[in-house]
């Protein structure tokens, strides 16, 4: 399954791993950014949620609180570069491409979407779909 599709093997169908891209790679890829990037926007939301905005535990998300009114362009950007470094390990800036790019997929998510978090698991799927993540 998912091993396979990843480039990997399984010992019984496919006895060698592939070290090169193959067509599967990015479908697989995708499809595992966007449920990792789900499942962290949503545990996290929820953390924050019933703790009412309150950041006592270790979340991923350290800028905003899922509630469009306190999210501000500021505290977006601070965490499109938190999140940048978190998975990439590399600074940018809050005004650089990067950032702004990412911004602009949030800012459109959100209003043809109507939710922070689907918008969230968008963009931080993006990130994790960096070539450099993927094949580094």
């Amino acid at each position: 399954g998912w091993q396979i599709m990843a480039g990997g093997s399984d010992g019984l169908n496919v006895l060698e791993s592939t070290h090169v891209p193959t067509p599967t790679v990015p479908l697989m890829a995708e499809r595992l950014a966007e449920a990792a990037a789900w499942n962290v926007v949503q545990d996290d939301a929820n953390i924050l949620e019933e703790l009412n905005g309150d950041r006592t535990g270790t979340l991923m998300f350290s800028h905003v609180v899922f509630r469009e009114a306190d999210d501000t362009e500021d505290a977006i950007r601070d965490e499109i570069v938190s999140l940048w470094w978190q998975v990439l390990g590399e600074e940018i800036a809050a005004d650089g491409a990067e950032a702004d790019s990412l911004f602009e997929l949030y800012g459109q998510l959100f209003e043809l979407l109507g939710s922070e978090r689907e918008a969230w698991v968008s963009v931080l799927a993006a990130i994790l779909r960096e070539p450099e993540l993927m094949f580094y």
